[in-house]
Parts: structure tokens; C-alpha cells; sequence
């Protein structure tokens, strides 16, 4: 294997006749995407068969086959549920962070005892890049690399941003920073880290064209099968890998703003393999690097940004907020700490700033909000910096200067601090040196940290856990969600159209509809619902012989049903469809709507569904909720089947013939009780 892509510790056993594949996700929407990537892959131009096999809702088991291949992937929907654990299973391996990733395949090795062994992990963005938002998921990137896991991450380009009218505002775009952060990431760590960009549904076309370069996923298809048959396709990571860079100089060019390298520039810095050539590269260019602060902050604080201002470059973006400083130069930035922070620096801090010569990164964490809670996405930041750089060839030092609380303990016990909040976890674990200028810790006597080494992250030996049951530990929405999703996607496939699904986790990124063949959506749905309506977990349309739709609140309990939802559903769904949709999938795939008037709102059937426990509970919902139909899900592990006990508040018989239906579509693993 070519010593560009080492791929230290990542394993590509022997390719077996008949694969098991396990799917670990977020939800059963992340699974199924996963899956399909993974059919995809084992289709390669031959027709392909799909089908459920013998196994529970909530752990539904798929039949892939095509040619003389097959595969059976089964899916496992909410992290942390199941008796074999990927989460700990990543931290055996290396993981440093909390962080996952949308879903992990593993492949099962029938030993004694079995074992599953991840074999990819795959990451999947549809939202539109808002600021911080771009980087907030590179620490899922880095728990893959640490663990030796080829990660893919599969993300949108060309969204639009809509106004409250839903027309056009603008075009979102990453900051090119962003795509070339998981090339460079590959290169740091010597693992397979690569982004993979496909078209928004809503992209224009001049965004399109400019694009068309960039999009990858039939190159990420090869790339995947290649992994499944145990022979890396070097030459698809090399096409993937040249798409990045495109992309970053595309983003580049489509700047309002002459604000980052060049398209060639980042074409340059991408030939630097290692993280110390790229900062060298870095250096040399010498890009004016400037941060805008606005929250309030202390005095000290402003003095000290301004000064680092002077002898700092940007590392390939100018208003980012991570810094460069060269070896030469981190006596200078010694000094400047010593000189405006005295006292609260420590004599260990000092030493270390001083006593190597390699660059030094610098990032600037606000990462908590006004009242002190964790602000997610900056949990993405030092890990950004260590994507871009790897784990020893430069240091880094994180500046936290938001209204941070608890910050003591960060000083007194750093590892402790790391394992209770997500955000210091980031922060700790991918930092040298840390600086708290905060105006929340005026009380410190001491503002620095020499991060210890038994805190920082490190790749760990490589192993493999026992596999483990197909029964959850403890039953709960995600099971609720998943056999939603099942009744209505597989087992009514060819008589309803599910509209929206939002299981835990999920991206309420559109509503769907399809009239005859075509099918559309609106995009950009309101991130804030009116007091008076409720946003539904599923939307289903039922198009014949009366067009009908059904919108369902999901929960883990009963008691978690709030008061009067069902008329709630019925308004947000109303709400939405009276205004027209914004894009529309034909046989040439998805388009932008100019005009269109908005389509007819079909009558909308409300229904809260929930986890069955005892009978008196359908009444009670059924008396509080105001739905027009109770669906109590109990879950059966001894024989696997699920049963959905039903109360409908008015003549839904045509509905209950449906679910029937679907039992039987569903291999009898459900059944339908009316109470």
C-alpha cells in the first residue's frame, strides 16, 4: 500500500463468501442511510435485491444481495442501548471524545465468542454551514482517525437560506477551511479521512455548475466496496481527495470576500503532507489573521488579542478563530503573557511556551453561553486545529474567554473536568497549554494550565468486543420511532409516502409531499414553532382513495404526551403546506421552484404514539392529548414481536385495515390489538 495513505492499525481482513454487517446509528434514519451506501457499494451495475429478514422491529435485519454476493446488515438505531457498546468500543481503541459519529458498520466475525470489528464510519450533513456550525462535527472526524476507522463525511453543497416568506436569501457556503481540514486530517494521522460532497436539493444551478467538480459519491461508492471486499481502492482516495482540494478552491472563488488563500493556494497547501510542512507553508505565506470579539469580555483579554494580532497569521482563512505563531516567535508570545497577565501565569506555563521551537496554534474558545451552559458547536474547534496539523507537530493553546462556570476544577482536577463536560473534554484532550481569561474567573488566582500529558488524547491498542444481543438494554422512543418508520416506509411502502421523519437525533430538515410522480418539499422549516403549534416526529400521506395525511407525536412514556397536541400537529402541518413548497424532485432529479402556487392541504389525522406499559394509559392520553388516534407500542423481547395496542377517537377503520396489512408485510413481527 502506497505510503501516502499508511493507514496505520486500520484492518482489512480476509474477504469472506457471505458477509454480516452490523449498523450502529444515531436513529434508524442514519442506519438506513448507511445501509444505503452499503447497497450501493455491493449493487456495483447488478441488479439488487432487498428484503427484511426473520428479526425485531426495533432491530430490523436487511438481506442485501446482488449477483452471487451477499450480505445481511442489521441495524442498530440510539447509541448506548444495546449489550455490545460501540461507544466503549471506540474508547478501547483510541476514541478521546463523546462524540459519534451518525453511524458505524462493523462486520461480524463468527468466532467464539463472535466479535464485531468497525469497519467504517460515515457522517451525514444535510443542514446549511452557519458559521460554527461547519466545524462542530470535527470531533467525531478525530474519534475515527484516533481509532483507525476510514471515516467519510457526506455533506451538502449549494443550500439556500430562506427568509419568512420562504424565498431565496442567500446561498450558505462553508468556509473552504473546512473541507480541506478532513483531507489534511487523513495526512496527520495516517488514516482514510476524506469529505464527500453531493448536491443540496436546493441548489441552483449557477451553484451547480460551479460545483459540479466537487461532487464525489460514486467515487465514495467504489471506495466503500472496495473496504467491504477487503482491497482498498487507492486510486478512488486519491479522486475523493482531489475533490476536497477542488472544493476548497471553489468555496474560495465564490467568497463575497478575498478572505482565504487562493483556489491554487489551497491546491498548494494540500501538496504539504505532513502538519509541521503545513504550517511552515502557513508561516511563510504570512495571512493577515484578525478576530472580531463581541460578547463582553475583560480588559486583559482585549489587550491580550490585539497583541497576538501583531504576531500571528492566519492559517489559511483570516477571521477563523485559530492562529498561527511561529517557534521563533513563542518567546515574543511569552513575554506578552507575562507582561499582561503577571502573576496568574504559572512558572510550569512559561517554561513550556518557551522551550520548544515548533509553531504553536492558537484558538480562541468563547464556548459557553450567556448563562454558562455548553455551547456545542465550539466543541469543534481545537479538534479543527488538530485535524489540520496532527497530534505532534505543532502544540496548541486554547483561550477560553466566554462566561465559563466551574472553572476551578478545570485547574485542580483537568481530568475529571474532561470526563463531566463535553466541552473541556474538547478542549483538554487536544490541548497543550490552556489560558482562562474569563470574566467569570476574576477569582483565579492562577489562569494557566501545562494540559498533563495523561489527559491529552492518544491512540490506544486496537481491539475488538464480544457482539452482543439484538434486544435493547431498556426499551424507549428510539424503538417507538424505529417501528413507526418500518410500518409506514417498508410495510406500506406502495400505499402511503412518509412525509417527515424526526426520530432522536434527527435533522428536521423538510417536509415532503408526492403528487402523482413527482414529489415536493419544503426546505429551511422555521427553527423556532409558535406556542400554538407542534412540529410532528412523522408526517405520513396517505394519497388514495381520499388524499389524507397523518401527523404523529412520538414519545417514550405516556405521561411525556403533552395536552392537547393533536390539534397543535394538525396547525403546524397546515401552517407549512399553506405556503409553497420550494423544491421538486422529477426523472431528472431535484429542482428549484420559482413559481408555484401552494399545494392543497389534504385533512390531517393527529396521533400520539408512545410506549404501551398498562391499558389505563390509552384512555388517558386519548382524554388529554386530543388526538384523533392512540397508538401504545409494546415491545416483546422473548418472541421479538412488537404489538401496537390502537384507540381511536373517530372512524378510522380504513387506517386499522392498513396496519393489518402491514403486519403481514412485516413477516407477522408486528400485530395490531384494538382496545
Amino acid at each position: 500500500m502506497p505510503c501516502e495513505y499508511g493507514l496505520i492499525g486500520v484492518r482489512f481482513p480476509q474477504r469472506k463468501a457471505m458477509m454480516r454487517l452490523r449498523i450502529h446509528g444515531d436513529n434508524i434514519l442514519e442506519c438506513e442511510q448507511a445501509l444505503g451506501i452499503v447497497a450501493a457499494a455491493l449493487a456495483n451495475e447488478k441488479p439488487l435485491t432487498r428484503g427484511l429478514a426473520d428479526a425485531p422491529l426495533w432491530a430490523p435485519n436487511w438481506v442485501l444481495s446482488s449477483g452471487e454476493k451477499k450480505i445481511e446488515v442489521q441495524l442498530f438505531p440510539g447509541y448506548g442501548r444495546w449489550t455490545f457498546d460501540i461507544q466503549k468500543e471506540l474508547r478501547a481503541r483510541g476514541a478521546p471524545l463523546r462524540e459519534m459519529v451518525d453511524a458505524i458498520v462493523t462486520e461480524l466475525d463468527e468466532g467464539s465468542p463472535p466479535r464485531e470489528h468497525p469497519i467504517l464510519a460515515i457522517e451525514f450533513c444535510g443542514a446549511l454551514p452557519a458559521g460554527n456550525q461547519a466545524w462542530q462535527r470535527s470531533g467525531r472526524a478525530l474519534n475515527a482517525a484516533y481509532s483507525k476507522i476510514p471515516y467519510l463525511y457526506f455533506a451538502e453543497l449549494g443550500g439556500v437560506e430562506l427568509d419568512s416568506n420562504r424565498r431565496i436569501k442567500a446561498g450558505r457556503l462553508p468556509n473552504p477551511l473546512v473541507p480541506f481540514a478532513y483531507l489534511a486530517l487523513g495526512d496527520a494521522l495516517s488514516t482514510i479521512a476524506l469529505p464527500v460532497f453531493q448536491p443540496s436539493p436546493s441548489i441552483q444551478d449557477r451553484a451547480k455548475e460551479a460545483f459540479a467538480g466537487t461532487f464525489g459519491k460514486e467515487d465514495a461508492v467504489t471506495l466503500v466496496r472496495s473496504i467491504l471486499e477487503h482491497n482498498l481502492d487507492i486510486e478512488e482516495l486519491r479522486k475523493l481527495r482531489a475533490r476536497a482540494v477542488s472544493a476548497s478552491g471553489t468555496l474560495a472563488q465564490l467568497r463575497h470576500h478575498r478572505d482565504t488563500l487562493t483556489q491554487n493556494e489551497w491546491a498548494e497547501l494540500a501538496d504539504e503532507r505532513s502538519g509541521a510542512s503545513k504550517a511552515d507553508w502557513l508561516i511563510s505565506r504570512k495571512m493577515e489573521w484578525k478576530k472580531t470579539v463581541t460578547i463582553p469580555v475583560t480588559v486583559s483579554f482585549r489587550s491580550f488579542l490585539s497583541s497576538v494580532q501583531k504576531i500571528a497569521v492566519a492559517i489559511g482563512t483570516e477571521e477563523l478563530p485559530i492562529c498561527l505563531v511561529s517557534g521563533p516567535n513563542r518567546t515574543h508570545l511569552a513575554q506578552l503573557i507575562a507582561k499582561i497577565y503577571g502573576r496568574r501565569i504559572g512558572k510550569e506555563f512559561l517554561v513550556w511556551i518557551q522551550q520548544d521551537t515548533k509553531p504553536i496554534a492558537l484558538v480562541w474558545i468563547a464556548g459557553f453561553k450567556p448563562r454558562g451552559d455548553d455551547s456545542r458547536p465550539d466543541r469543534g474547534l481545537v479538534p479543527l486545529a488538530r485535524m489540520i496539523f496532527g497530534e505532534n507537530d505543532i502544540d496548541v493553546l486554547s483561550i477560553v474567554y466566554g462566561p465559563a462556570r466551574n472553572l476551578s476544577s478545570v485547574f485542580t482536577n483537568p481530568s475529571r473536568a474532561a470526563e463531566t463536560n463535553g466541552l473541556w473534554e474538547a478542549i483538554l484532550r487536544f490541548s497543550n497549554g490552556l489560558i482562562v481569561d474569563s470574566r467569570n474567573g476574576k477569582a483565579l488566582k492562577e489562569i494557566t494550565l501545562v494540559v498533563p500529558f495523561a489527559v491529552q488524547a492518544r491512540p490506544s491498542v486496537i481491539s475488538a468486543s464480544p457482539a452482543g444481543g439484538s434486544t435493547p438494554l431498556e426499551f424507549g422512543e428510539n424503538d417507538v420511532d424505529t417501528a413507526l418508520h418500518l410500518i409506514f416506509a417498508s410495510g406500506l411502502a406502495s400505499t402511503c409516502f412518509e412525509c417527515m421523519c424526526n426520530p432522536p437525533g434527527g435533522d428536521w430538515s423538510g417536509l415532503s409531499v408526492r403528487v402523482g410522480t413527482e414529489i415536493f418539499r419544503w426546505t429551511g422549516l422555521p427553527r423556532v414553532t409558535p406556542k400554538d403549534e407542534k412540529r410532528p416526529d412523522h408526517v405520513i400521506l396517505f394519497p388514495s382513495p381520499d388524499s389524507r395525511l397523518l401527523a404523529i407525536e412520538s414519545k417514550n412514556k405516556a405521561t411525556d404526551v403533552e395536552a392537547g397536541i393533536g390539534p397543535r400537529l394538525v396547525r403546524y402541518v397546515s401552517t407549512i403546506m399553506r405556503q409553497a413548497p420550494n423544491i421538486v424532485r422529477t426523472a431528472k432529479g431535484w429542482e428549484p421552484l420559482a413559481h408555484l402556487k401552494p399545494i392543497a392541504v389534504p385533512p390531517t389525522i393527529s396521533a400520539a404514539a408512545f410506549q404501551y406499559r398498562k391499558p389505563i394509559e390509552l384512555n388517558h392520553v386519548g382524554r388529554r392529548a386530543g388526538c384523533d388516534l392512540i397508538l401504545g407500542f409494546e415491545f416483546q423481547p422473548s418472541s421479538g414481536r412488537t404489538i401496537i395496542h390502537v384507540k381511536a377517537n373517530r372512524k378510522l377503520d380504513w387506517l386499522l385495515t392498513l396496519l393489518d396489512k402491514a403486519a403481514v408485510n412485516l413477516g407477522r413481527k408486528l400485530i395490531i390489538q384494538e382496545d
